[in-house]
């Protein structure tokens, strides 16, 4: 509280001004404390997200080392994505609460920002590419479909083209990883304007336990923290900075093998299809639990202008 009081003052100040207290030796000892809980919290992710990595551990060679009987492992990483989950729990209530200085408020957004694009999420093709362009593209990343259903008939209209090699072989009718049921896009509300995707499937299906157990169960309370510190009830600049996220599609089960065709799918595929389901669903309830209060706000205060005018 005693930083707080010090340091509020800063956040509409001259840019010199507001640059300074975030050395002072109190926020410095204060962000030291929190990269503490954070390493404490957290179990060490092997790999990286969908965005330029490679270490996903979605190749079907790389799970030799762990497996689904390993409960222990399994076990310890849950209980690491729940600490994680925890700490930005408590942040975002710090957030609301009014109890971060400025200083440290923009340490959090700085260092968990890239968490989000990094791990989470995936790069789609440049909407402004011609439709030429498109189907070329499609023609060559879903060969197998183009050709069952007549040229580029097999990539659905307006899902966008995945980037991401490791990402783009789960949507291929023969893939590598068997705990990986066929995948999709699905849900795409931005239609060709989504710029990014939601990497539910590459991380429930991975062949690394730590990127399947643990990454999962920290995405909402990611998401949460970081609208939090974006939004205007609680002096963020406005959720706009995120805003890609809320219409974008997920890499999901298709949605035939979480329907009819769940009963064929092998154990660990129908473990990965219920996995999906249960972390899409909480994801689009945080996503309205996030936006829905700007949403209203907007969209009343048109409705006031229109009356006006």
């Amino acid at each position: 509280a005693g930083v707080d009081s010090m340091m509020m003052g800063t956040e509409g100040g001259h840019p010199s001004q507001a640059a300074g207290p975030r050395h002072h030796p109190r926020v410095a000892e204060i962000v030291h404390m929190l990269e503490l809980a954070h390493r404490s919290c957290a179990a060490p992710v092997s790999g990286g997200g969908g965005r330029g990595h490679n270490g996903t551990g979605i190749g079907g060679g790389g799970g030799g080392g762990h497996d689904d009987d390993d409960n222990d492992d399994d076990d310890r990483l849950l209980d690491s994505g729940s600490a994680l989950s925890s700490l930005f729990d408590e942040l975002t209530l710090a957030v609301r609460g009014g109890g971060l200085a400025p200083p440290v408020r923009r340490w959090v957004l700085d260092r968990f920002s890239s968490d989000l694009e990094d791990m989470y999420l995936g790069d789609l093709a440049d909407p402004g590419q011609t439709q030429t362009q498109r189907e070329v593209e499609r023609v060559l990343s879903y060969p197998e479909s183009s050709q069952s259903m007549g040229g580029t008939a097999g990539a659905t209209a307006g899902q966008g083209i995945i980037l991401n090699e490791e990402d783009k072989a789960l949507l291929a009718t023969a893939r590598d990883n068997p705990r990986a049921p066929p995948g999709e896009l699905r849900f795409n509300i931005d239609g060709e304007d989504a710029l990014v995707y939601v990497r539910f499937l590459p991380l429930l299906a991975s062949n690394d336990p730590e990127l399947r157990c643990a990454l999962p169960r920290r995405l909402c309370p990611l998401l949460r923290l970081l609208a939090t510190c974006y939004d205007t009830r609680y002096g963020g600049v406005g959720l706009g900075e995120i805003d890609a996220v809320l219409g974008c599609p997920m890499l999901l089960p298709s949605e035939h093998s979480v329907g009819y065709d769940f009963r064929d799918l092998s154990p660990p595929q129908k473990w990965t299809a219920a996995a999906c389901s249960y972390h899409s669903a909480s994801w689009c309830r945080e996503l309205i639990n996030s936006f829905a209060y700007s949403a209203a706000f907007h969209s009343s205060s048109s409705s006031s202008q229109g009356e006006v005018a």
